[in-house]
């Protein structure tokens, strides 16, 4: 190093090593991060576990509900059919005795089907009474379901959230650190023009924030 040797013999000093230089904020910048930081890697899965297995099993009872409502209805249905039949037949007898045809055993047929329709009328109460409790079920299970799902977004949103806050924090400390380098050098260059500035959007933003939060 000839320069230097010559330095050295001119004034007899020896000059100081170069400037230790921190590492730059840049280079903390994170080479992997995904698109949506918290999203998924990064996001506190526990709740949201615990919230869809909860989704699952009311799901399940919603299934579960179904077969005896659908055997219950069922069974009324068949019912309430039985009865449309005998109307029928009685309806035929009455607009065919209206105009003027007759038959012997009309009387006993009547008297037959009112017999049978008042039975079949005390099994129709009976079987929508037992419609009751299934469909009671039914909605319950439906309404535990619409809950559970209503508990799982809540979650989801709150693991997002939380991992999304922390993101922001490490931004946060990255900015700061970005902005104190930045201002180092600008002192070292005797001050003048900030080479950087928030946008009017984002210190709005920050502002905003920064009041909503109670922290100015």
């Amino acid at each position: 190093m000839p320069y230097l040797d010559s330095s050295i013999a001119l004034t007899g000093r020896v000059p100081p090593p170069p400037r230790a230089m921190p590492a730059p904020a840049i280079d903390m910048l994170p080479t992997d991060a995904p698109v949506l930081p918290g999203l998924p890697a990064h996001v506190n899965m526990v709740d949201v576990e615990a919230a869809g297995r909860h989704v699952a099993e009311a799901s399940a009872a919603v299934e579960e509900s179904r077969a005896p409502l659908a055997a219950a209805e069922a069974h009324r249905d068949r019912i309430a059919g039985r009865l449309g039949v005998l109307d029928a037949q009685r309806a035929a007898i009455v607009s065919r005795r209206a105009g003027g045809d007759e038959e012997p055993d009309d009387a006993a047929r009547l008297a037959l089907i009112a017999a049978d329709r008042e039975g079949l009328a005390s099994l129709l109460v009976a079987a929508e009474a037992a419609l009751v409790e299934p469909r009671a079920a039914a909605e319950r299970a439906r309404t535990a379901l619409a809950e559970a799902r209503r508990a799982f977004d809540a979650a989801e949103d709150e693991a997002v959230q939380q991992a999304l806050a922390r993101h922001a924090d490490r931004l946060g400390a990255l900015l700061l650190q970005t902005v104190g380098e930045l201002d180092q050098i600008r002192q070292r260059r005797g001050r003048g023009m900030p080479a950087w500035a928030p946008t009017a959007e984002l210190y709005n933003v920050l502002r905003k924030l920064a009041i909503q939060r109670r922290v100015v």
